[in-house]
């Protein structure tokens, strides 16, 4: 129970409080004046005070508590310099330090030779790492894709990036979009080179979140930093949380002040198919599509930008700078160069003109011969996806294209690997025969060349969180589009299944197959660290292509 005396030892308007983890200062106190019952206990708290943060996370926000009930509140005393006595020198080591600290926590926005976080970071940064911060503090409204080859710190120079922002309060509110795999590592990196704390936004964090904020509680409201894998943000429930933070109002000042965008060639629209000129957007490039318009600056990083088609190209410039580029506009060579960075390997030197990282890289093929059993389960696949061709209907023939293209992935990986995805596409071919002739017919009478949402966001089934969840709904709503087996095509996925299995058998249980029945295949060739290699037959239709890289008729 509290006294009207212990109400006086709430903070008056001004003062410096800690609260909830924070520092922030009083601007209103107001005090209970219901009139008190002589005979009733005294209400546990009588005083309301409305904070307002000092933090950088949050610098602005206000905040109204019940002062008595707070837990962990606290008053902070007033801090001045010390007085200056004859005795009271400081140490010139500390006394410099005092000036370097309050020299890096004094630069204005304006100066934009300054920089202030490699010296806020807990890193070794090579002097190439920085040329990516000083061009985005050039820029009015950052728009900059980071195109450095494999291995050169991306993520420092975006973290360097981000840091600089927040330091010269031009940014507040982040978000990271990256691969799902990702997503820890860009946690990780950010909390312990930069000290910048990041949420990771996924089905577990959001439930966490309504447990200690309620139900209706918006992550993207209640974090300034998050992280946030691309599978998920495409999900119909992100982006109804999306659909209360990204307003009309928000479109042009935006709600987001910094946009980082991991393997941002992932977002660019797919290849154009059916001889068309334009690329059509994905689901993945829509949900980016979108965060960057409720957005102040951009940051896209990859190491492959181009895909080779100039449609997706022009498509990833507008994603990243509407105001620069356009979709069928070719875009000007050196317009790129204002807000791309893009350094090779090969093309970085020390001071001496040294080679920065020597030994340089080569490419040589290697000639490997196949077994005649390898060359005859290539040609059973290769019947049986031609046979499955023959499917009227534009999306029939594209599925067709799909399951193709995932088999023949899955068969240069490893038997193993080829048995468990052929085993998932003869379940699903499966169920489409249960499905009866009606389905038959819906697939046949479908003629129109307009390509599903599914199929345009198909090839990123491996950066789910489940990517073999998400390769099973692949290859099920693939199978129902081709529609149900002939007896011919049946016959030929028995032979490719049986195989397949006999293929995937340990190398003890092929030995001992070989002794007891039958000869069994050889098993195919590992390296030294038990990897498969990947091997490209000197086969028609496949001679001088990488199986995996072969377009199969998009």
């Amino acid at each position: 129970m509290l006294t009207e005396a212990a109400t006086d030892l709430a903070p008056q308007v001004g003062e410096l409080v800690r609260v909830r983890g924070q520092q922030r200062v009083v601007n209103r106190r107001s005090t209970s004046t219901q009139p008190r019952d002589e005979l009733a206990p005294e209400p546990p708290g009588r005083t309301l005070v409305t904070l307002t943060s000092v933090s950088d996370d949050d610098l602005g926000e206000e905040l109204t508590v019940a002062w008595e009930i707070e837990p962990g509140r606290e008053v902070l005393p007033e801090t001045r310099l010390p007085d200056v006595t004859p005795t009271g020198w400081d140490d010139p080591q500390v006394l410099g330090a005092f000036l370097d600290a309050v020299r890096w926590g004094t630069v204005a926005s304006a100066d934009d030779q300054t920089l202030q976080a490699p010296f806020r970071a807990g890193i070794t940064i090579e002097d190439y790492q920085l040329e990516p911060v000083a061009k985005a503090l050039g820029m009015p409204r950052v728009a900059l894709l980071i195109a450095d080859d494999v291995g050169l710190g991306k993520t420092i120079e975006a973290g360097l990036v981000i840091q600089e922002m927040l330091l010269r309060h031009r940014a507040r509110r982040v978000l990271v979009v990256c691969p799902a795999p990702l997503t820890g590592k860009w946690r990780d990196e950010l909390a312990e080179k930069f000290g910048l704390a990041f949420t990771v936004l996924d089905a577990p964090a959001l439930k966490a979140l309504r447990r200690s904020h309620g139900l209706e509680a918006n992550p993207f409201s209640v974090f300034p930093r998050t992280i946030v894998s691309l599978p998920w943000l495409r999900t119909p429930r992100v982006q109804r949380l999306l659909d209360e933070v990204l307003t009309p109002q928000t479109r042009h000042l935006g709600f987001f002040d910094i946009l980082v965008v991991d393997e941002a060639h992932h977002c660019a629209p797919p290849a154009p198919a059916g001889g068309r000129h334009f690329a059509v957007d994905s689901q993945q490039t829509q949900a980016v599509r979108r965060l960057g318009e409720h957005t102040q600056h951009r940051l896209f990083l990859s190491a492959t930008p181009h895909n080779g088609y100039p449609e997706s190209w022009q498509a990833l410039l507008e994603m990243l700078d509407p105001r620069r580029f356009a979709r069928g506009v070719e875009p000007d060579a050196a317009v790129v160069q204002q807000v791309m960075v893009r350094r090779l390997k090969d093309d970085l030197l020390l001071p001496d003109g040294a080679r920065r990282f020597p030994g340089g890289r080569s490419s040589r093929a290697i000639e490997v011969v196949y077994t005649d059993d390898e060359r005859a389960g290539h040609r059973l696949l290769t019947e049986y996806t031609r046979s499955r061709h023959r499917v009227p209907g534009a999306t029939a023939v594209r599925a067709g294209d799909l399951i193709s293209l995932l088999l023949k992935k899955r068969l240069f990986s490893s038997p193993a690997a080829f048995a468990r995805t052929l085993a998932a596409h003869r379940a699903t071919v499966a169920r489409s025969v249960a499905g009866g002739p009606d389905a038959d017919e819906a697939i046949a009478g479908d003629i129109d060349e307009a390509v599903p949402e599914w199929m345009l966001d198909a090839f990123g089934w491996e950066d789910d969180p489940d990517p073999e969840g998400a390769e099973s709904d692949v290859l099920s709503r693939a199978g129902t589009a081709t529609g149900a087996l002939d007896v011919d095509q049946a016959a030929l996925l028995d032979r490719l299944t049986s195989w397949a299995e006999r293929r995937a058998e340990p190398a003890g249980q092929q030995g001992r197959r070989a002794r007891g029945r039958a000869p069994a295949a050889v098993p195919t060739r590992h390296d030294r660290a038990g990897h498969r290699l990947h091997r490209v037959p000197r086969h028609p239709g496949l001679a001088g292509r990488h199986p995996c890289r072969a377009r199969t008729g998009w």
